[in-house]
């Protein structure tokens, strides 16, 4: 290693790999995703201070992909509402790119130093994995609060992934002068940390670690909030099975074959038990459009030809399979015997159109072992979780054919905000607060009774594409498709000039895995979620070093070396705000909530007036943060203190357009004993839900208290129009 670079950073970046999809999903609690973008912030505020300090490069070399990210930046920063009443909220949102774009580049400047050396870094590597991980397992199990439970489970399984990740990197042979290693260790790492993550989800699905004492209101009631939204994991998970194949496709050692095909499995089990439609369709559309054209960019025409029945049968067999057995009207013998001839079939088919080839067998394996764990898990056996088998579980669920209409809702109401602001964008990170009011009027257009009284928060538009369009028009629309195109193009390009078939294979993977976070992306929210978004990055820099052919990182301008100084402790100290004021949100809120079950009038004082304390020392401006002024306005009504409520709500009203809101008011309303704010809030969520029967009647009751027997009586007559 040169003098000049004295600490090596690969181990850092590999337990990061490792240890970060696994920290995040480790709290019941937290269903959300800003705890987790406050510790990235943390993370690459040191990283970007270690580099400073070692005096390495962070912008060079120059990829390809500097130009449309930058214009990204801008489009998205000109879309920006500086006089909006919640900019510095909206502005935080904006930040995440600029720190997405830090983590890019300290990836592809750091892979062409000398500062990624996987050989030379062993033994600080395996030092501070054995830190990392015992220092976790000790947290867990001796200052733990309680005996044996969840978290001690999931601590166990992040040593093990931990230890397994440097052992498996660091036993393994490989020569150290290969351009791609440092990639393609750190793929490694984020396939051992998916493995955890696997691992987590069988163990759930098992009911062996419940994380959560109350299921979540998805599809599979299995799977709590600690391994977040079912989308995100299965979305994780899928997004690394071009990966897996890689490895296991070439490999040299059987034992790593096997290893990996192990894994392999594992990730199966788990996709197939959070079934997310939209990461499963990814994998049958993108993996033949992947096979087709690196084939035809490889090899030509002639290649393509010949696999056309593999590239482009073998899935839409697989997805005719699916369907099909969701037809079926019962979960009994006829379902049980489509999966196996059609298996078998299947089976055999690969088997026939490999044979000749010298790893032939190896594909005939992994079909196998998707239609063995399909066979296992989809029909009914009377497996002890899954008795009548998933597909029967998912059919019979209300929620199955609800959760794509939601979406299409959503995106209609999106509709509304792109017909209204054109050009610029409603502004971006300013979703959150004017989808409410743009919910509610779509929901008046329809004119047909709703069926709830409360409609969900929705921060996000469940279509990334479609999300930049409505917050930066047209020009964010058209830096991030530019973004898109010239990163696809450019492992095209690399691929028709790689003769190596092991970077062909590595090129590939991360191709197609950031194919499949493209697709998802059209129906659900994978890059505006922490650990698919690291996923993409890291695609994206492993795509740009391929890309630029090993060409070593040169020296920069000192000056802008340290002007990034200011930037990083910005990062660490707003990341590690953050993550206080994530702490002091819900223990406020917790302490609050107990202390209004109290009998005792003095304890209940005191613990109100603590939780004041605490909700009033967040500073953080965050969407969920500025949940803060709700909970403190109920805790000041506790103490009696109507003006102080008054205060938070008026505080509130700047960050929240939502029934929440008018609900806080209308409690206010309550506790003063004003029949007009009462009334003024029931009017508020009829603005957001004017199709619940509920809401008109009670402000018909309203007016009338307040003698309006004219408007009393419309909103009578709304009542029984919308009455269900």
């Amino acid at each position: 290693m040169s003098a000049s670079c004295r600490l090596n950073e690969f181990p850092l970046w590999a337990n990061l790999d490792t240890l970060f999809p696994l920290l995040v999903w480790r709290s019941a609690y937290d269903s959300f995703h800003e705890p987790k973008w406050h510790l990235r912030s943390v993370v690459v505020g040191l990283l970007l201070l270690i580099r400073v300090s070692e005096r390495q490069p962070l912008f060079r070399p120059i990829t390809p992909l500097e130009l449309p990210i930058c214009l990204c930046l801008g489009a998205t920063l000109i879309a920006w509402r500086w006089d909006a009443p919640d900019r510095w909220v909206s502005f935080m949102l904006w930040l995440r790119l600029g720190l997405i774009y830090l983590l890019f580049r300290l990836w592809v400047s750091g892979i062409s130093t000398k500062g990624f050396s996987v050989k030379e870094g062993a033994g600080f590597d395996f030092a501070l994995t054995l830190i990392l991980g015992i220092g976790i397992v000790v947290k867990e199990w001796v200052l733990a609060p309680e005996g044996w439970g969840p978290t001690q489970v999931w601590s166990l399984i992040v040593l093990f992934c931990l230890l397994l990740r440097c052992g498996v990197q660091h036993l393994e042979k490989s020569p150290e002068d290969i351009p791609n290693q440092p990639v393609q260790k750190l793929l490694d790492a984020f396939l051992i940390a998916g493995a955890g993550v696997a691992i987590l989800t069988v163990l759930q699905d098992w009911e062996i670690a419940r994380w959560s004492g109350q299921p979540v209101s998805d599809w599979r009631f299995h799977l709590s909030s600690t391994l977040g939204n079912p989308n995100e994991v299965g979305g994780y998970l899928s997004y690394l099975i071009p990966a897996l194949i890689y490895q296991v496709w070439t490999r040299q050692s059987p034992g790593m074959r096997i290893f990996w095909g192990i894994v392999g499995l594992l990730y199966l089990y788990a996709l197939t038990t959070v079934f997310t439609v939209g990461a499963w369709l990814g994998l049958f559309v993108i993996l033949p459009i992947s096979g087709f054209l690196f084939l035809a960019f490889q090899g030509g025409v002639d290649a393509v030809k010949k696999n056309k029945l593999l590239i482009f049968g073998l899935p839409i067999a697989f997805f005719a399979l699916l369907q099909t057995s969701m037809r079926i009207p019962d979960s009994g013998a006829l379902r049980n015997v489509l999966f196996v001839i059609v298996g078998a079939v299947l089976i055999g088919f690969v088997w026939l159109r490999l044979r000749r080839f010298e790893k032939g067998w190896l594909g005939v394996l992994m079909v196998a072992g998707l239609v063995g764990v399909w066979t296992w898990l989809l029909p009914g056996w009377g497996i002890p979780n899954h008795p009548q088998g998933l597909v029967q579980e998912a059919v019979s669920s209300p929620r199955w054919k609800g959760g794509f209409g939601a979406r299409q809702f959503i995106w209609r109401t999106t509709g509304l905000m792109v017909k209204d602001h054109p050009i610029r964008g409603i502004g971006w990170g300013h979703y959150y607060f004017l989808h409410a009011a743009y919910q509610g009027a779509l929901y008046s257009s329809t004119d047909k009774p709703h069926d709830r009284p409360t409609v969900g928060q929705v921060p996000q538009v469940h279509s990334d594409p479609l999300q930049v369009l409505a917050e930066s028009g047209p020009l964010g629309s058209i830096a991030f498709l530019w973004l898109g195109f010239a990163a696809f193009g450019m492992g095209l390009v690399r691929v028709s000039r790689s003769r190596s078939p092991d970077e062909t294979g590595l090129i590939w993977a991360l191709w197609t895995g950031l194919g499949l976070i493209a697709f998802h992306s059209a129906v659900d929210f994978p890059l505006r979620q922490p650990q698919p978004a690291l996923l993409a990055v890291f695609f994206l820099s492993g795509l740009s070093v391929l890309a630029i052919g090993g060409k070593k990182a040169k020296r920069e301008s000192p000056v802008l070396r340290y002007a990034m100084v200011p930037l990083g402790l910005l990062f660490v100290i707003l990341g590690t705000i953050g993550l206080r004021d994530q702490v002091a949100l819900k223990t406020g809120f917790e302490t609050s909530l107990a202390a209004m079950r109290l009998p005792q009038v003095d304890l209940r004082e005191e613990r109100l007036n603590r939780a004041t304390e605490i909700l009033e020392g967040i500073q953080y401006p965050l969407p969920e943060t500025q949940d803060r002024w709700l909970y403190l306005s109920r805790v000041r009504l506790g103490l009696n203190d109507p003006d102080g409520a008054l205060a938070a709500l008026e505080e509130a009203r700047k960050y929240r357009h939502n029934l929440a809101l008018y609900q806080a008011w209308r409690e206010y309303g309550q506790a003063i004993r004003s029949p007009k704010v009462v009334l003024d809030s029931v009017l508020g969520m009829i603005r957001y839900n004017p199709n619940w029967a509920g809401y008109h009647q009670e402000a018909a009751e309203l007016w009338k208290l307040l003698g309006n027997e004219t408007e009393a009586k419309r909103q009578e007559e709304l009542a029984k129009k919308f009455k269900i």
